[in-house]
């Protein structure tokens, strides 16, 4: 409020001094002596020169006013014969008798045709450097500098009243050429329209602008239209009405351009510290949000912030590729339906995102989120995720891979190449020492690499340098998934540890999902625990320690008939007639073996087999 006391106080002065100077003047001086002496008299102070081409005109009574047309400032030498700065019309009035009432009355200011060319040359220098004269500065009386104002005094301003008709700014046009940077940017078709300014009374807003850049090429085009209401202490200001619309077109963007539109209303409380903006609009192309956002405690330094956002439903994937990011995925189809609704609260050093909801194509997630404080972060998370196929969202499959895997293969994300082990670079984990993380997931049912499980229930937590996933569990297969993860990043070459238990697998549904083939069945447990450390795929496996149990029951292995080869066998040596053949598969009853893993090197000694018409045993080593 200070700044628009010393606001009123200057216009106050001026058009006290000015009603008496223009009243004299017009009485006793002839205008274009006037005009004469300003323009001689600026091209001293400033360099540049001063040409008015038309008839000088004010007024004394009713009003105290000034009417100027055809005004123009000289470039300076070197920058062009283009002029520095030049005004076509320009109309200002005071109405004299309500000052005596200490009434600020301002007729409708009329600014038209406004020329701006400022540049910078490769040295450096600006074409309006001059402009702010070279005349000495009064410098303050000994013993007033730095002294406070008495009590009382930039109270005047305060006493009076404003009011203003309105402004008409047309046709303002600005070129900026920076030679040093190599930057060109055109402002132009600038208009300002402002209707009747007063307290407590819908004021009509109105902007419109065009602008050219040179690097990166670029066209844009603003415009904006408000009704503003003021109290009569401007303590508070409102926007109702509030309509923006931005069309942009150029380098990095659509062929046929970017549009958006924002709408709302705003309200800005000075005296409470407070702003809220409701019935927030953004639309776009394949963007669409709506909501509301409030602001306290901006008197204070310490902005708290509450809203609810929500994204109407977008295609994920038009919208990315409007930002030059193309997303190939195996299902087209997904990434086309997406839509969010949050609300939010931000305090301090806390944000939290609660409710959160999304939907992902035919995915629903809902949860919370809260980032306890900046610094670290601190996070604190839980997301429900009803179902989704993973598998849908990865990259095509290569080229001539079908949907399942070739030749008993699992499928791969596109080719892989030959690729050379190059030393990793030395990585920071000094944010992973920071992070503080607490966050469950959770899904009912989930589908990735054709392996399909239910109530999926995977937590994280990182504290001090250690991360771990645990637990981390799901159903599958008619069995039961356990399993857990757990990275030490303390120091700089990281320690990781795995370990997990498959109980009652069913493995001849998980094989043929998996592959496409169930040449194995069975009813599989299977358990593991190893550790290692490093970051090089050969140093990982050098230092990989472990131990592993596989037991497989009442299975078979389909594709061949152990027992029925040994019968024709038999009958063919004792010249006896060839059985027919029986269902082509091996059954078993038992299928088992323990392991260890020393530095890389896996060893069994107990592997067993026994089905009906044999029993197997062995040991073995894998480097």
């Amino acid at each position: 409020m200070k700044v628009l006391k010393w606001i009123l106080g200057i216009v106050l002065g001026l058009v006290l001094l000015g009603g008496i100077a223009v009243g004299v003047l017009s009485l006793v001086v002839d205008p274009e002596e006037i005009k004469q002496q300003v323009t001689t008299r600026f091209e001293a102070q400033t360099g540049h020169s001063l040409a008015i081409d038309a008839p000088v005109e004010w007024s004394v009574f009713p009003w105290v006013g000034l009417h100027l047309e055809k005004v123009k400032v000289g470039n300076a030498p070197g920058f062009g014969e283009r002029p520095l700065a030049a005004v076509d019309y320009l109309d200002v009035k005071v109405e004299l008798m309500p000052l005596l009432e200490k009434r600020i009355s301002v007729d409708t200011v009329v600014l038209k045709g406004v020329e701006l060319n400022l540049a910078r040359n490769p040295a450096g220098k600006a074409n309006w450097e001059g402009l702010a004269g070279g005349g000495r500065k009064e410098k303050p009386a000994a013993g007033e500098a730095g002294k406070p104002a008495k009590k009382g005094e930039g109270k005047a301003a305060q006493q009076y009243s404003f009011s203003l008709k309105g402004v008409e700014l047309e046709n303002l046009d600005l070129h900026y050429v920076d030679e040093q940077k190599g930057q060109a940017y055109h402002l132009k078709d600038l208009y300002v329209r402002l209707g009747e300014v007063k307290p407590d009374t819908p004021i009509l807003v109105e902007v419109g602008m065009k602008l050219d850049t040179g690097k990166p090429a670029m066209a844009l085009k603003f415009d904006l239209s408000t009704e503003v209401t003021t109290s009569a202490d401007y303590q508070r200001i409102d926007l109702s009405a509030l309509a923006v619309e931005l069309d942009a077109s150029g380098e990095g963007l659509p062929s046929d351009g970017v549009k958006l539109k924002l709408a709302g209303s705003v309200a800005l409380d000075l005296a409470a510290g407070r702003l809220a903006v409701s019935d927030l609009s953004l639309a776009g192309p394949e963007v669409d949000i709506t909501g509301a956002v409030s602001v306290a405690g901006l008197n204070e330094g310490k902005p708290a912030v509450e809203g609810r956002l929500a994204l109407q439903q977008t295609n994920l994937k038009s919208l990315l590729k409007l930002a030059g990011v193309t997303l190939e995925t195996a299902d087209p189809k997904v990434l086309t339906r997406v839509s969010a609704e949050m609300s939010l609260e931000q305090k301090g050093e806390t944000l939290k995102v609660e409710p959160l909801k999304i939907t992902l194509d035919d995915t629903r997630i809902q949860g919370h989120l809260s980032l306890l404080s900046f610094e670290g972060p601190v996070v604190r998370a839980k997301l429900d995720v009803d179902a989704i196929d993973l598998d849908r969202y990865l990259p095509p499959p290569a080229e001539g891979e079908g949907s399942q895997a070739q030749a008993g293969q699992p499928a791969t994300a596109g080719k892989a190449g030959a690729t050379v082990q190059k030393k990793p670079e030395k990585i920071d984990f000094t944010p992973l020492r920071k992070l503080d993380a607490d966050a469950t997931l959770t899904i009912g049912k989930l589908k990735v690499n054709r392996i399909q499980m239910e109530t999926v229930v995977v937590t994280l937590k990182a504290k001090k340098g250690i991360i771990s996933l645990d637990p981390v569990g799901a159903l599958l297969y008619q069995g039961k998934l356990s399993a857990n993860t757990r990275l030490d990043v303390r120091k700089d070459e990281p320690v990781i540890q795995a370990g997990s238990s498959l109980s009652g697998i069913q493995i001849g549904p998980l094989l043929a999902d998996l592959t496409g083939k169930d040449h194995l069945t069975g009813t599989g447990n299977v358990k593991f625990k190893v550790r290692t450390r490093g970051l090089e795929d050969t140093v990982l496996r050098r230092n990989l320690d472990g131990d592993f149990a596989i037991a497989l029951h009442d299975g078979a292995y389909k594709g061949f008939n152990l027992a029925d080869a040994i019968r024709k066998a038999r009958a063919a040596i004792k010249g006896e007639r060839v059985p027919e053949a029986q269902n082509p598969q091996t059954d078993f009853a038992e299928l088992r073996g323990t392991g260890v893993i020393r530095k890389g090197v896996i060893t069994n000694k107990d592997f067993y087999m026994a089905s009906p018409v044999l029993r197997v045993k062995g040991e073995g080593q894998v480097d």
